[in-house]
């Protein structure tokens, strides 16, 4: 089993994109595994197997997800309002 580990997945085309590539190299049983996802703003359906938490379409920030190179070190996850 080969798992692909994203901290999120929003339209799900990146990683699309990476199962495609995966797929040349021919695993068996290739999975994805996600912290946060959020199914209302997917273009692109991908079966995910792991899932931590389904977003709103937010855009959220901390625990590594920044926006302009900021806010990436909050030891927790915030909606950021723009």
């Amino acid at each position: 089993e080969v798992g692909v580990v994203e901290d999120s997945i929003a339209s799900g085309v990146a990683v699309s994109d990476r199962m495609r590539e995966l797929a040349l190299r021919g695993p068996a049983t290739p999975e994805i595994c996600t912290l946060l996802t959020k199914p209302g703003h997917r273009r692109l359906k991908m079966p995910t197997r792991y899932v931590g938490f389904d977003l709103p379409d937010a855009f959220v920030i901390g625990y590594g997800l920044d926006h302009a190179e900021r806010f990436r070190e909050l030891p927790y996850i915030a909606e950021l309002e723009l």
